[in-house]
């Protein structure tokens, strides 16, 4: 089956954000498919977790329209697309802290077992914990974690309700470039097995090597989206995102 006869997993059009006078998002539209990672970039301000924000139901869009397995959800509030297989991090972590590691991921695959029932959600937990690498912090407290350790355990937390869209914000803050290679390879598995990604991400490098498409955005308008490799040779990734650092490298 081609791409153009699968329906997108998500699929955003013209998205318009409105705060006062200010645009903070003006006419993006992004789709992923089935097993697809695709990226969304830009400087701090361009829009990305406000875009995030529109697609997981946490803020209204001043116009457009959002739709996920081919349903129009964009008056659906985020606990409703939750039941629907929406998942997501926070670029701020958004933890459970009076419970611990364990209590974090054992009660979001819980929560995703009332939505869709099928496996022991213990056992989903443990096996989505040991995956990550975080099964020797089960019994620790939220309140004890580094903000790295809390950011994989965030990811955990998403991916206990096993998801048939996972939406990361900044997944990478406060990891080390270890922890960042292993992320990269465990969500590469992830959309392999078939889940839909989209990332917003810093780390470029992550992102290119990651997504197949990716979307920059600067000021709340798309500067420049395609595959991996348009993007990556796009002057726009240079001048507007990278900045100086790069130029001076290349």
């Amino acid at each position: 089956m081609s791409a153009a006869t699968v329906t997108p997993v998500l699929a955003a059009e013209d998205i318009r954000v409105n705060f006062g006078g200010l645009a903070a998002v003006g006419g993006v539209s992004i789709d992923v498919l089935p097993g697809e990672s695709v990226g969304l970039i830009g400087p701090n301000g361009s829009g990305k977790s406000t875009m995030l924000n529109v697609l997981s139901g946490l803020q209204r869009p001043t116009s457009g329209t959002v739709r996920l397995n081919g349903h129009d959800v964009t008056r659906m509030p985020a606990y409703r697309r939750a039941r629907r297989g929406m998942a997501r991090t926070f670029q701020r972590l958004e933890l459970w802290g009076s419970m611990t590691v364990a209590e974090n991921v054992r009660t979001a695959a819980e929560l995703a077992d009332r939505w869709r029932p099928g496996r022991q959600p213990a056992e989903t937990a443990q096996e989505v914990m040991a995956a990550i690498g975080i099964s020797h912090l089960a019994d620790r407290e939220i309140s004890a974690l580094t903000s790295g350790q809390g950011r994989l355990v965030e990811v955990a937390r998403a991916l206990a309700e096993q998801p048939s869209l996972l939406l990361l914000d900044e997944p990478t803050a406060g990891l080390s470039e270890t922890e960042t290679s292993q992320l990269t390879e465990l969500l590469a598995g992830i959309v392999a097995a078939g889940t839909a990604v989209i990332l917003v991400e810093h780390h470029v490098e992550m992102v290119l090597s990651l997504c197949s498409r990716v979307t920059l955005l600067d000021f709340g308008k798309v500067i420049v989206a395609g595959d991996t490799e348009q993007v990556r040779n796009a002057p726009a990734l240079r001048e507007v995102y990278l900045g100086a650092r790069y130029a001076a490298r290349a």
